[in-house]
């Protein structure tokens, strides 16, 4: 559904493993570019405007999302311009009433210039978008512990379903990361987790340069088996329509490395080819919309249960614009999913 993690709706897979939702511009790709590497102003007045009447006319372009990189900002006003992941110049703006993701904190650090932002919000009359939620440097990892210390965790992340290129990321725990294992959430503590545990990671900072902070850790928990069965609700003329109801993370930048590997189980659900069209939603809020199949998803593990119907699997990847668009909240991780595809 488009080309850019800032214009599309949402890409997503059904395999047996999962779902993952990607862009083919990656966040490395865009911290590269000459403009967010200090071209200047002039390289930003030759970009690109964003054309909120064009996008109209693409059901794949959700216009009240919008991911980049902070070019100019206006304290004083709130009104900032991003670049986005189509390398088009958007204009935004802080209210009284947006919420700003930094550093681990809500509304806690001023948003500054440089910052590369998730976020979601309304477009107004004059194609500003005003801002609801903001999340500043986010990122989502996952993967199997390999070490775990008071102070840090480190996890490797697999390749597809080979283990060769697996890559290993360290973050940060401090006094105010929260870990959540069978149930239980501490702070400040590496209590409950343990090598070789499956978790998921949500921080900010940059890996490759020491400086990844986790403010969530998703732990694991039995299966419980408290997620619903699928549902069966009829038949095409070759395939079968089938809601399968679980958890969804959210995962970007085109780097499907941390793809299911070679310690994941199936979780039964059929494959689906690239291009097919799926429903997915979140039934808590019941926000639902349409997403097309792109790649395989996440290992498929299990926390304690979660969500207004207790579920425990987290099968589902979305990307940031879809996680956002049918309800969730990037610092939390996850959220309650429903898929409705037709499977052959």
């Amino acid at each position: 559904m488009g080309t850019g993690e800032a214009s599309e709706a949402g890409f997503i897979e059904l395999p047996r493993r999962g779902v993952h939702v990607t862009s083919t511009l990656t966040r490395r790709e865009l911290l590269g570019s000459a403009i967010l590497a200090g071209a200047g102003a002039t390289v930003v007045q030759e970009l690109a405007r964003f054309d909120p009447a064009k996008a109209a006319t693409n059901p794949d372009v959700d216009p009240n999302f919008l991911m980049g990189q902070v070019v100019q900002y206006d304290s004083g006003t709130g009104v900032f311009q991003v670049v986005d992941l189509d390398l088009q110049v958007r204009p935004a703006q802080l209210t009284s009433a947006s919420q700003v993701w930094k550093q681990g904190l809500w509304n806690s650090a001023p948003l500054a210039l440089n910052d590369c932002v998730m976020s979601r919000g309304t477009l107004n009359s004059q194609n500003t978008l005003l801002i609801g939620q903001l999340w500043v440097d986010i990122r989502n990892f996952r993967g199997q512990l390999t070490s775990v210390s008071s102070s840090s965790v480190t996890l490797t992340q697999g390749s597809g379903s080979s283990t060769s290129s697996a890559s290993s990321i360290t973050a940060v725990v401090n006094s105010q990361t929260q870990v959540n294992v069978a149930g239980q959430t501490v702070t400040g503590t590496t209590q409950g987790l343990a090598p070789g545990q499956y978790v998921n990671v949500i921080g900010y900072g940059e890996p490759s340069a020491g400086t990844l902070v986790a403010t969530l850790i998703i732990g694991p928990a039995a299966d419980l088996g408290s997620d619903p069965a699928p549902v069966v609700s009829g038949t095409g003329a070759d395939c079968t329509f089938t809601t399968y109801k679980h958890l969804a993370t959210w995962f970007c930048c085109g780097n499907v490395s941390s793809a299911c590997g070679a310690n994941c189980s199936g979780s039964g659900i059929g494959k689906l080819s690239c291009g097919h069209s799926v429903q997915v939603g979140n039934p808590c809020l019941n926000n639902f919309v349409f997403a097309t199949v792109h790649d395989c998803g996440p290992c498929v593990h299990c926390r304690s249960p979660f969500g207004c119907d207790n579920r425990s699997s987290i099968t589902f990847d979305l990307t940031p614009c879809l996680f956002t668009k049918i309800g969730g909240t990037l610092s939390s991780g996850i959220q309650t999913c429903d898929a409705l595809a037709c499977v052959s």
